[in-house]
């Protein structure tokens, strides 16, 4: 028998990287890209299928196997009718465009810039739709990174704090937690995903469990340097996805790092840059 579960595919991403001119203002760290991503389960065997295509032009689309009984994560190539049963609901920034949403959920975006109260808001925010319940989370930094370009780029080095929040049918709006110095990149309304200074961690509401998960290898200070990483989230499930791109291309390479939001299986899949990409 199989046991099909299913996330929306990649209906928006939570933001495209910010690209300033060429030497204008420092290189950020922007750890905004988030989207959804399709699951499958057969047997102990978990398929992803990452939309890539939605955060880099030609990038295309990355199907990853994770094997809970060997816990081990490898490419695949798995076809499968997939179900959609939740999708992006809001997402976008207030750097240099907009809180972006899925048609009736205007007022959610309203709300979630009020939780920050400056005049000039400098805030992502990323939601998703469960069957029931719609879960999200506003990042909100001091300032943005650069001068030009229409104010600068989203930067991790920036950051105030995430906050957590679910949004029900009615329109109820709840704050079920805050995250100081920390951005979120998954949340399903029990755990977190996040990033703290250069590594990322598995938390709880009540703040009392912080799980390490992985360093952050694109963390890189370096202009020379064009490394990024974009998380997909969905079925309970969350794949951090990690690009190096160094000087030379013999350093460069992938690394996928796959974690279920309940902290129980974890595993990575390092790659050699593919210099087709």
């Amino acid at each position: 028998m199989k046991k099909l579960l299913a996330v929306g595919a990649a209906l928006c991403p939570m933001m495209l990287s910010l690209v300033l001119l060429g030497g204008c203002a420092p290189h950020a760290i922007d750890r905004s890209r988030v989207g959804t991503m399709e699951v499958h389960e057969e047997g102990d065997t978990v398929y992803f299928s990452l939309p890539m295509e939605i955060f880099r032009f030609g990038g295309g689309e990355v199907k990853l196997a994770f094997d809970r009984a060997e816990n081990t994560l490898t490419l695949a190539e798995h076809k499968a009718e997939y179900t959609p049963v939740s999708g992006c609901v809001l997402w976008g920034d207030t750097f240099r465009g907009g809180l972006e949403t899925a048609e009736g959920y205007e007022q959610l975006a309203e709300q979630v810039k009020a939780l920050d109260g400056r005049e000039y808001k400098y805030i992502t925010a990323y939601a998703s739709e469960t069957a029931d319940m719609v879960y999200g989370f506003c990042v909100i930094y001091k300032k943005p990174t650069g001068f030009l370009s229409g104010g600068g780029q989203i930067d991790a080095r920036e950051i105030t704090k995430s906050i957590l929040f679910s949004y029900d049918r009615e329109g109820t709006f709840s704050v079920l937690s805050t995250l100081e110095d920390r951005i979120a990149v998954a949340f399903d309304g029990e755990n977190a995903v996040y990033y703290y200074k250069e590594k990322y961690y598995l938390g709880d509401l009540s703040g009392e469990k912080e799980q390490y998960l992985c360093d952050d290898p694109a963390s890189d200070q370096k202009l020379a340097l064009h490394s990024h990483a974009t998380f997909f989230e969905g079925g309970g499930w969350c794949v951090l996805y990690f690009q190096l791109r160094a000087d030379n291309l013999g350093e460069s390479f992938d690394r996928y790092v796959v974690t279920d939001m309940g902290g129980t299986f974890y595993a990575e899949l390092k790659l050699p840059h593919d210099p087709t990409w």
